[in-house]
Protein backbone atom coordinates (compact mmCIF):
# COMPACT_ATOMS: atom_id res chain seq x y z
CA UNK A 1 0.00 0.00 0.00
CA UNK A 2 1.28 3.37 -1.11
CA UNK A 3 1.37 6.55 1.54
CA UNK A 4 1.28 9.75 0.71
CA UNK A 5 3.92 11.84 2.07
CA UNK A 6 1.29 13.30 4.92
CA UNK A 7 0.60 10.05 5.81
CA UNK A 8 4.10 9.27 6.23
CA UNK A 9 4.60 12.23 8.59
CA UNK A 10 1.43 11.32 10.47
CA UNK A 11 2.58 7.54 11.14
CA UNK A 12 4.09 7.81 14.60
CA UNK A 13 0.93 9.08 15.74
CA UNK A 14 -1.19 6.84 17.64
CA UNK A 15 -4.22 8.06 19.64
CA UNK A 16 -6.45 5.81 22.25
CA UNK A 17 -9.79 6.24 22.84
CA UNK A 18 -10.59 4.63 26.07
CA UNK A 19 -14.54 4.17 26.84
CA UNK A 20 -18.08 2.16 26.71
CA UNK A 21 -20.73 3.86 24.27
CA UNK A 22 -22.95 2.00 25.67
CA UNK A 23 -22.31 3.24 29.11
CA UNK A 24 -23.65 7.51 28.91
CA UNK A 25 -20.64 9.55 29.20
CA UNK A 26 -18.19 7.19 29.25
CA UNK A 27 -18.54 7.03 25.65
CA UNK A 28 -16.98 10.75 25.52
CA UNK A 29 -13.84 9.56 24.14
CA UNK A 30 -15.42 7.34 21.33
CA UNK A 31 -16.95 10.39 20.03
CA UNK A 32 -13.98 12.62 19.92
CA UNK A 33 -11.80 10.04 18.82
CA UNK A 34 -14.23 9.60 16.00
CA UNK A 35 -14.32 12.92 15.01
CA UNK A 36 -10.81 12.89 14.71
CA UNK A 37 -10.57 9.83 12.51
CA UNK A 38 -12.44 11.17 9.53
CA UNK A 39 -9.95 14.53 9.15
CA UNK A 40 -8.07 14.68 6.17
CA UNK A 41 -4.71 16.24 7.42
CA UNK A 42 -4.91 13.51 10.42
CA UNK A 43 -4.20 10.81 7.41
CA UNK A 44 -2.07 7.94 8.62
CA UNK A 45 -2.64 8.36 12.33
CA UNK A 46 -3.30 5.26 13.63
CA UNK A 47 -6.77 5.40 16.34
CA UNK A 48 -7.57 2.91 18.24
CA UNK A 49 -10.81 2.38 20.28
CA UNK A 50 -10.75 0.22 23.40
CA UNK A 51 -12.86 0.10 26.68
CA UNK A 52 -9.64 0.32 29.02
CA UNK A 53 -6.01 0.53 28.79
CA UNK A 54 -4.72 -2.73 28.78
CA UNK A 55 -1.13 -4.75 28.53
CA UNK A 56 -1.35 -5.19 24.83
CA UNK A 57 -1.65 -1.54 23.97
CA UNK A 58 1.89 -1.31 25.02
CA UNK A 59 3.36 -2.84 21.70
CA UNK A 60 1.28 -0.27 19.79
CA UNK A 61 2.79 2.59 21.74
CA UNK A 62 6.05 0.85 21.34
CA UNK A 63 6.10 1.86 17.66
CA UNK A 64 4.52 5.00 18.21
CA UNK A 65 6.56 8.55 18.45
CA UNK A 66 3.69 10.44 20.13
CA UNK A 67 0.71 9.22 22.05
CA UNK A 68 -2.69 10.64 22.69
CA UNK A 69 -4.70 8.92 24.70
CA UNK A 70 -8.22 10.40 25.48
CA UNK A 71 -10.45 9.14 28.50
CA UNK A 72 -13.90 10.01 30.10
CA UNK A 73 -13.01 11.16 33.93
CA UNK A 74 -15.04 10.99 37.25
CA UNK A 75 -11.82 13.59 38.47
CA UNK A 76 -13.64 16.52 36.32
CA UNK A 77 -16.58 17.76 36.44
CA UNK A 78 -19.08 16.95 33.74
CA UNK A 79 -17.78 18.35 30.56
CA UNK A 80 -14.69 20.00 31.69
CA UNK A 81 -11.48 19.35 29.34
CA UNK A 82 -8.40 19.26 31.13
CA UNK A 83 -5.04 17.92 29.10
CA UNK A 84 -1.68 16.76 30.94
CA UNK A 85 1.47 15.11 29.53
CA UNK A 86 2.41 11.91 31.02
CA UNK A 87 4.86 9.92 31.96
CA UNK A 88 6.50 6.33 32.69
CA UNK A 89 5.26 5.67 35.91
CA UNK A 90 8.02 4.42 38.47
CA UNK A 91 5.67 2.97 40.83
CA UNK A 92 1.96 1.77 40.93
CA UNK A 93 0.41 -1.16 40.86
CA UNK A 94 1.26 -4.60 39.13
CA UNK A 95 1.76 -4.32 34.81
CA UNK A 96 -0.27 -7.69 34.38
CA UNK A 97 -4.03 -6.51 35.48
CA UNK A 98 -6.63 -5.94 33.10
CA UNK A 99 -6.64 -2.08 32.74
CA UNK A 100 -3.51 -0.37 33.11
CA UNK A 101 -3.18 3.98 33.55
CA UNK A 102 -1.69 5.79 31.30
CA UNK A 103 1.67 6.06 33.34
CA UNK A 104 1.52 2.39 33.99
CA UNK A 105 0.92 1.36 30.03
CA UNK A 106 4.50 3.85 29.44
CA UNK A 107 6.37 2.25 32.18
CA UNK A 108 4.82 -1.56 30.72
CA UNK A 109 6.02 -0.33 26.82
CA UNK A 110 9.66 0.86 28.28
CA UNK A 111 9.94 -2.49 29.86
CA UNK A 112 8.56 -4.93 27.31
CA UNK A 113 10.52 -2.67 24.28
CA UNK A 114 12.85 -0.16 25.47
CA UNK A 115 11.31 2.76 24.45
CA UNK A 116 8.45 4.81 25.39
CA UNK A 117 6.38 7.50 23.43
CA UNK A 118 6.10 11.12 24.03
CA UNK A 119 2.23 11.05 25.93
CA UNK A 120 -0.45 13.31 26.45
CA UNK A 121 -4.00 12.57 28.13
CA UNK A 122 -6.93 14.73 27.19
CA UNK A 123 -10.07 13.86 29.47
CA UNK A 124 -13.57 15.18 29.35
CA UNK A 125 -15.28 14.95 33.00
CA UNK A 126 -18.41 12.73 32.95
CA UNK A 127 -20.93 11.94 35.36
CA UNK A 128 -23.55 9.86 33.97
CA UNK A 129 -22.41 5.86 33.47
CA UNK A 130 -25.94 4.35 33.10
CA UNK A 131 -26.66 1.80 30.59
CA UNK A 132 -27.60 3.62 27.51
CA UNK A 133 -26.21 5.68 24.00
CA UNK A 134 -25.86 9.17 24.46
CA UNK A 135 -23.82 12.00 26.19
CA UNK A 136 -25.09 14.23 28.85
CA UNK A 137 -25.61 17.93 27.35
CA UNK A 138 -21.88 19.20 29.30
CA UNK A 139 -20.28 16.46 27.96
CA UNK A 140 -21.30 16.91 24.16
CA UNK A 141 -20.14 20.34 24.77
CA UNK A 142 -17.28 19.01 25.99
CA UNK A 143 -16.40 16.42 23.31
CA UNK A 144 -16.33 19.49 20.91
CA UNK A 145 -13.91 21.26 23.54
CA UNK A 146 -11.50 17.91 23.52
CA UNK A 147 -11.75 17.60 19.57
CA UNK A 148 -10.32 21.18 19.37
CA UNK A 149 -7.88 20.63 21.85
CA UNK A 150 -6.72 17.23 20.72
CA UNK A 151 -6.45 18.66 17.14
CA UNK A 152 -4.19 21.47 18.32
CA UNK A 153 -2.11 19.08 19.74
CA UNK A 154 -2.06 16.93 17.29
CA UNK A 155 -1.37 19.64 14.86
CA UNK A 156 1.86 21.10 17.31
CA UNK A 157 3.43 17.30 17.04
CA UNK A 158 2.39 16.90 13.15
CA UNK A 159 3.63 20.27 11.61
CA UNK A 160 7.20 20.64 13.35
CA UNK A 161 7.71 16.46 13.20
CA UNK A 162 8.48 16.70 17.32
CA UNK A 163 6.32 15.30 20.23
CA UNK A 164 6.39 17.85 22.62
CA UNK A 165 4.95 17.62 26.00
Amino acid sequence: MKCDAAEQANAGVLIIGIGNPLRGDDGAAVAVVMALQGEADLAGVTCVLAQQLMPEHAAAASEATCLLIVDASVEHAPGEVCCRAVRASESGGTLFGHHLTPEQLLRLTEAAFGRVPAAMVVSVGAAEFALGVGLSPAVAHGVTEAVHLARAQLAAWLDDGVCHV
